[in-house]
């Protein structure tokens, strides 16, 4: 959810607070390739508004979104943006440990890990 209270947990902001709570998360694995190393799944996550929704921010690093429907039914747009794509470009000519640390520190502390 957009907003820009923080939560604290220690010194360190865990992002924005969110218009809902999440009340169940069912994750459904369907298929795990050792030999591409992928997986392919779904989940289900039931949510109760706590102010008005128009949209919803999940934590999906590094997947590849097929759809997104509300209630089983209502396709819904969705925006996808992984920012650890940008820990180290392709094009980057700083290809050493302490820079890839640093970068991707900055890219994960970004994200909500809470969901």
């Amino acid at each position: 959810m957009s907003g820009s209270s923080g939560r604290q947990r220690g010194s360190q902001a865990l992002g924005p607070s969110r218009a809902f709570r999440l009340l169940h998360q069912n994750l459904i694995i369907s298929d795990v390739n050792f030999r591409r190393r992928t997986i392919i799944g779904s989940t289900e996550l039931r949510i109760v508004p706590l102010a008005k929704l128009t949209r919803v921010h999940l934590n999906c690093k590094q997947c590849r979104i097929l759809r997104i429907t509300i209630n089983s039914s209502t396709s819904a747009n969705y925006t996808y943006t992984d920012p650890t794509l940008s820990v180290c470009p392709s094009d980057s000519k700083k290809r050493n440990l302490e820079y890839f640390d640093s970068r991707h520190y900055e890219c994960v502390i970004g994200c909500d890990t809470d969901l």
